[in-house]
């Protein structure tokens, strides 16, 4: 692959980073294919990690969504502006 794509010596194998936050994990994984096959294979990925989270019941994909209802009276100046 170096060869072809005249890429810099770099590792091309797939590489899994974690990060800890206060309300998260969240884990990305970088991995090189051909562009043509990214959606194919992020797709596959993407089943196969829901399959495996669904089978073990101490892993939950959890998320949150806020609706907000009523916004506070808004106040103006009616003078701003004017001359």
């Amino acid at each position: 692959m170096d060869e072809k794509y005249f890429l810099k010596k770099t590792e091309i194998e797939p590489k899994l980073y974690i990060t800890l936050t206060d309300n998260w994990i969240e884990m990305t994984l970088r991995y090189v294919i051909n562009i043509s096959d990214r959606r194919e294979v992020n797709g596959k990925l993407n089943y196969e990690l829901l399959k495996h989270f669904e089978a073990e019941p101490a892993v939950t994909i959890a998320s949150s969504t806020f609706e907000i209802v009523r916004f506070p009276p808004l106040k103006t100046n009616d003078k701003l502006g004017k001359s």
